[in-house]
């Protein structure tokens, strides 16, 4: 869950604190997780530095800010940098009586000053139809500067709250370093829309395009069709074999369709996958120049003790273009890129040899970027705005060999039961950009005939 604060509300609210560097973590909203004190403090205390924002049913939007973490110590905590606001009409209220910045107490929620100035709740209050009637009476203008105000230019004399959000300060970039739209069930629907009525780049009259996915065992590959197929089922889906072990689960090249609902078309992309990376067994780099050049028949099960050769059965000895790999997605798990063994780092620049000489197209998907840093954790449309992931983004790059734009945060469906927006739209974003340069390999491949017929 994403917070209510805009863009532009971010900004103002950065350049008041005079962090413009940091971002915003969601780590308590009433509407979810109830308007009760003693939740508050279980989410909130000893975060570090917290915004406190309240938006009426007026469309009042108001609140506070404290550099101290929250505690239920019953006392005073000073703060020199605390100051209220109203974002409805922009304005900051710094402290002025600073030994009586924040209340800290186990039966309120956040309060500010003494008397108090800003006090907006105590016990528990009921959710009624959506909305919160806050059982408060504020003293404003008593420990902050009210530059002659009342709390009515806060609250426009009104009480009944839609929602309240605190948010924790975080590390990150002030815009984001990869550009998108905004991300909400719009954009996932353009997306999945666009992905869904994919066809192949025209005059070849190919039906469908071959994502390959490689990787190390337990980076996500398998788990990435799982969470593509959820998309379009409309439900979580487990087709391919996932999960944390020592040796690949896959053992098999499989071609994957998803299909549009549970009985629904298939689309015009197959998911290839197969065995995963490993340092003395699993996918070899002799293997792999067979399965790019669509020799290896699908679900043709993998022999550890032996590689593919051109006498295995079913072998295809006159692959056709529909065969062949049109794109390569290096699955890898963004929390082990760094402690990646030369062995397996040396076997991915080998396999990216033979893609090379192909012309085939590459891309890195960076699977577990929720796990590099704590506000991606808690909402997944961060991912752009993330030090921590932008800067995994760079090595991954420079360790792999492509471009930066080449190398695709994910966030695979893992433990939950329901779909997310956010996790859908990044996995799309990820998949959109693998047909589009498959369409780019398939144009080059379309020139060469073109040259062949022409000679």
């Amino acid at each position: 869950m994403n917070g209510k604060l805009t863009a532009e509300q971010r900004t103002q609210l950065k350049q008041w604190i005079g962090e413009e560097s940091k971002g915003f973590r969601l780590l308590y909203r009433i509407s979810r997780d109830g308007c009760a004190a003693d939740v508050f403090h279980q989410k909130c205390n000893n975060q570090g530095p917290t915004v406190t924002v309240a938006y009426n049913t007026s469309g009042y939007i108001y609140g506070g800010y404290t550099s101290q973490s929250w505690t239920s110590s019953g006392t005073y905590v000073q703060d020199g940098k605390a100051f209220l606001f109203s974002l409805t009409n922009p304005q900051k209220y710094p402290v002025n009586i600073t030994a009586k910045s924040v209340y800290c107490n186990t039966s309120y929620g956040p309060t500010f000053g003494g008397g108090h100035d800003l006090l907006f709740f105590t016990g528990t209050i009921q959710n009624v139809r959506n909305v919160f009637t806050l059982n408060t009476q504020s003293s404003f203008g008593n420990s902050y500067t009210s530059h002659g105000h009342s709390i009515n230019n806060l609250t426009g004399g009104v009480y009944k709250v839609s929602e309240l959000e605190v948010y924790a300060l975080t590390d990150a970039v002030t815009d984001q370093w990869r550009k998108t739209p905004t991300w909400d069930d719009k954009l996932m629907t353009s997306l999945k829309g666009a992905v869904e009525c994919y066809k192949p780049y025209e005059g070849l009259k190919l039906k469908t395009v071959n994502l390959l996915m490689i990787g190390p065992v337990g980076s996500g590959k398998s788990s990435f069709y799982n969470t593509i197929s959820s998309i379009f089922r409309g439900r979580i889906s487990s087709q391919a074999p996932a999960g944390s072990v020592e040796h690949s689960l896959t053992s098999q090249f499989r071609k994957y369709r998803v299909l549009v609902g549970d009985a629904g078309k298939p689309t015009s992309f197959r998911l290839c996958d197969t065995m995963g990376l490993e340092e003395g067994q699993g996918i070899d780099s002799v293997d792999v120049p067979f399965i790019l050049d669509g020799n290896v028949p699908d679900m043709y099960r993998f022999n550890p003790a032996s590689h593919v050769t051109p006498e295995i059965p079913d072998f295809n000895k006159c692959p056709q273009l529909k065969d062949k790999i049109h794109c390569v997605g290096f699955v890898l798990n963004s929390t082990k890129v760094e402690a990646m063994s030369e062995k397996l780092l040396l076997k991915i620049q080998s396999i990216r040899h033979h893609i090379n000489q192909r012309a085939i197209p590459i891309v890195v998907l960076l699977t577990k970027v929720d796990q590099l840093c704590p506000m991606v954790f808690e909402d997944v449309d961060a991912t752009f705005r993330s030090t921590a992931v932008k800067n995994m983004v760079d090595k991954t790059a420079e360790l792999v060999g492509v471009p930066r734009s080449h190398v695709l945060p994910i966030k695979n469906y893992e433990s939950e039961i329901e779909l997310d927006v956010n996790v859908n739209i990044l996995a799309l974003l990820g998949l959109r950009q693998m047909l589009w340069f498959a369409d780019d390999y398939l144009c080059n491949q379309a020139d060469l005939l073109q040259k062949e017929e022409d000679s």
